[in-house]
């Protein structure tokens, strides 16, 4: 965004204002004053209609008179200064408070965009609440399961205390870990390394058959 800032000095109604004010009457003095504040007005509207563009610029403009008579001049004119600023939005400085002027208008453009900044953070916040309270519903889920799962192993570690009392006395069978698996019905598979002559063909699996084991006995 772009502050228009235009110079005017209107060198002839000055000089005859100067003139009226040394060697004139004071009818004099008040035409000259009068046709300086004409040319301020007409300087004015050349600015708002040549500079001022929102968005593209501030909304107002400044108008820099460069000589602190030429300032207190359009000062001294009653309602100029409001004038300028309410019809045609553009403010006027002089040499005395031109720079205060420029820092007071960083100072605000610095305050919007921290304003601006500040509901971009909020938006986020609000944003991140909405999301953490999803995470909340998911979090009160996941703890729901988990505990039903620690329910279960309750549950799995209640019977089996039940059989271990059950079976508590039962003896021991003293036979080797394999015969146990036999009576139990449970057969193990055992890979065998490949033989020189057996080439690619894999590794043979050697299966503890029911027929064998009843030969063998």
């Amino acid at each position: 965004m772009l502050l228009p800032i235009d110079v005017k000095f209107p060198k002839e109604d000055w000089e005859r204002l100067e003139e009226a004010m040394d060697h004139g009457s004071a009818d004099e003095i008040a035409a000259a004053r009068k046709a300086l504040a004409a040319t301020l007005r007409s300087e004015a509207k050349k600015i708002c209609d040549k500079y001022i563009d929102p968005p593209r610029t501030t909304p107002f403009a400044l108008m820099y008179l460069p000589t602190e008579g030429l300032f207190a001049e359009a000062i001294r004119v009653p309602g100029l200064v409001d004038e300028l600023q309410t019809h045609l939005h553009v403010s006027v400085a002089g040499p005395t408070n031109f720079v205060a002027i420029l820092n007071s208008l960083q100072m605000g453009f610095r305050t919007v965009a921290i304003q601006k900044k500040g509901a971009e953070v909020w938006r986020v916040l609000g944003a991140a609440k909405m999301e953490f309270q999803k995470f909340g519903k998911l979090m009160a889920k996941v703890e729901s399961q988990v505990s039903t799962v620690q329910n279960t192993l309750k549950d799995i570690s209640s019977k089996t205390r039940t059989i271990n009392r059950t079976l508590k006395d039962v003896s021991t069978l003293e036979t080797q870990p394999a015969e146990v698996s036999g009576l139990l019905g449970i057969h193990e598979q055992q890979a065998l390394p490949l033989t020189p002559d057996q080439g690619s063909s894999g590794l043979i699996l050697e299966m503890a058959a029911e027929e064998e084991q009843v030969s063998e006995s």
